[in-house]
């Protein structure tokens, strides 16, 4: 019977809370977007934008309100001009090695009991608004990581929830959103499942989310949870286990000093999960100590250090899932990526001819004339958009044109080699590459020369990431037999096939690394670089393999094309059927 009741209560609650919001509109408050062309709309935009990806941050409730009923701040609330900027010193400097960090002004709700229902109407749509300013016009197609805190986290589930959706493209980009502060429930992630919460320290395209709190904080005292049940990561271990994680573990705190200036200290915060009450429990914090700094919240709850205890921890989980996201990006074979639209799935493109012809994942289709009879299709990512290009080669001749509509145009090669695009210098841009006979030639994006020995004739170049560190690997294949030079260095050499067998590397296991390969006549044969042994029969005799990661789970799939027809079979055991093609076309894998 109690929890009857209480279910009644909290549906009264939001019906209160959508009335509020209705009669709060009308009463003349603007519910349009701010206008996120202004300038002074933004709390920061990067002068430059000399990294790899993006930080999108929405600061946390940072303007004063004594009224006891609901309001929203102004776009130019004097005390949010001024306290925003101090949020974003203590939380959104974590992941300033990172990325660009593009943070918005939005106006923000009072600490009310209706704050979530009140949130989740002017200061989203000002947060979404925003966002998709930023993706409109900052942003060119670059990797991004979403992080907010309190009011903040909220904005940002109600975004991931409503505007990626509908912009899965946009999705597939996201390294990972740092919801913190704010709970992510197990309904919220089950009305949304196109969003994943992480398990571990390496996963991307995820949630982390946790709250902070005293051991000794009785349930429901915690005013910052809203009355729900947070799913939490622990942010020393990057672990979903509730073991103690202790401060050995962690890399240190960004804490005030005597003077209330933030300073890096060693680690101050240890770190248990407790699933039944879905919090992040802290027990060597000094209560007493830090009580004047969430004197709202309440005696006990962290909330304000929900970042500040666990900075450099945030700090170096952020670069980890960067790095593998970008590397995993570019785990295909040879470097080169098949996904025309940007969202994170290989295609089924045809060519022949100088005609291309795509079907994506997304179900959008993409035409174009690119090209002469008898150049070859060599399609990659040569701008870094994360979309593949157009692009082909005949006899030392590039021609290349982008999805962003550029044309590049080069000579590299001499008529007889063969062309190996990859990236080699690890600058997420596939690169102009060609060899002949145990010879390498290679120019970059970046304009420099790269020059090796390393093959013999009759050995066939299997260009790809072997040691998953971003960049394509000078590797050859002959009658079962591998021998790779990475661009670190080392030397990797195996026996993986037999004579007659087609060499198919990619990233079957999801480790960002590419792996020993080979095909025939419907067979595969995988050794991983982890070790592993994966055999499969899929396809048929006189069927072409074009292995690519058609269902955007980070692993290469076991794929065969003929005639026009594809059959894929996903490492998840999905079955993807379809045609697209004709005969006489060539797959572009």
């Amino acid at each position: 019977m109690k929890t009857t009741k209480k279910n009644i209560g909290l549906r009264a609650c939001v019906v209160f809370a959508v009335l509020v919001i209705s009669i709060f509109c009308e009463n003349g408050n603007a519910t349009e977007a701010t206008d996120y062309s202004i300038a002074s709309h933004w709390l920061t935009v990067p002068a430059t934008t000399n990294m790899a990806v993006d930080i999108f941050y929405l600061y946390p409730t940072s303007w004063t309100s004594t009224n006891p009923n609901p309001e929203v701040c102004a776009i130019d609330n004097p005390s949010m001009l001024q306290k925003a900027p101090q949020a974003f010193a203590k939380q959104a400097t974590a992941f300033e090695p990172i990325g660009n960090i593009y943070a918005p002004f939005y106006r923000q709700g009072n600490l009310t009991s209706n704050a979530p229902a009140i949130v989740a109407g002017i200061p989203t749509t000002d947060g979404i608004a925003a966002f998709d300013y930023y993706i409109q016009h900052f942003n060119h197609g670059r990797p991004f990581i979403l992080a907010g805190h309190s009011q903040g986290a909220n904005v940002l589930s109600n975004l991931l929830a409503e505007y990626m959706k509908d912009n899965p493209a946009v999705l597939a980009r996201m390294i990972a959103a740092y919801v913190i502060g704010f709970p992510v429930t197990a309904e919220y992630l089950a009305n949304n499942p196109y969003l994943k919460f992480a398990e571990g320290a390496d996963d991307t395209g995820v949630i982390i989310s946790y709250n902070t709190q005293a051991p000794d904080v009785p349930p429901g005292a915690n005013p910052i949870l809203w009355g729900m049940v947070g799913t939490v990561i622990n942010p020393l271990t990057w672990s979903r286990s509730t073991t103690l994680a202790t401060t050995n573990q962690g890399f240190g705190s960004f804490m005030p000093n005597s003077t209330g200036a933030y300073v890096r200290v060693p680690q101050y915060a240890d770190a248990r999960i407790d699933i039944t009450h879905g919090v992040l429990i802290c027990s060597t914090a000094d209560t007493n100590a830090l009580a004047h700094f969430d004197t709202l919240a309440g005696f006990g709850i962290y909330h304000n250090f929900d970042y500040p205890f666990y900075y450099y921890n945030i700090r170096s989980n952020a670069a980890n899932r960067t790095a593998k996201f970008l590397n995993k990006y570019y785990s295909t074979p040879s470097g080169i990526c098949v996904d025309y639209d940007g969202d994170g799935k290989s295609d089924l493109a045809v060519y022949r001819d100088g005609n291309w012809a795509i079907h994506t994942m997304a179900g959008s289709i993409i035409a174009g004339g690119w090209g002469e009879p008898g150049w070859t299709s060599v399609s990659g990512d040569y701008d870094g958009d994360h979309k593949s290009d157009l692009a082909v080669y005949h006899d030392g001749n590039w021609a290349i044109h982008t999805m962003a509509s550029n044309v590049i145009a080069y000579g590299w090669g001499e008529p007889d080699w063969t062309p190996v695009p990859g990236d080699y210098d690890g600058d997420r841009k596939s690169d102009l590459a060609v060899y002949h006979d145990g010879n390498w030639a290679i120019h970059t994006m970046a304009s420099n020369v790269i020059a090796y020995g390393w093959g013999e004739p009759g050995w066939t170049p299997v260009s790809g990431d072997y040691d998953g560190d971003g960049k394509s690997d000078l590797a050859v294949y002959r009658d079962g037999n591998w021998a790779i030079h990475t661009m670190a260095g080392s030397i990797i050499a195996g026996g993986w096939g037999e004579p007659g067998w087609t060499p198919v590397p990619g990233d079957y296991d999801g480790d960002v690394k590419s792996d020993l390969a080979v095909y025939r006549d419907g067979n595969w044969a995988i050794c991983t670089m982890a070790g592993s042994i994966i055999a499969g029969d899929w396809g048929e005799p006189g069927w072409t393999p074009v292995p690519g990661d058609y269902d955007g789970d980070g692993k290469s799939d076991l794929a065969v094309y003929h005639d026009g027809n594809w059959a894929i079979q996903t490492m998840a055991g999905s079955i993807i059927a379809g045609s697209w093609g004709e005969p006489g076309w060539t797959p572009v894998p």
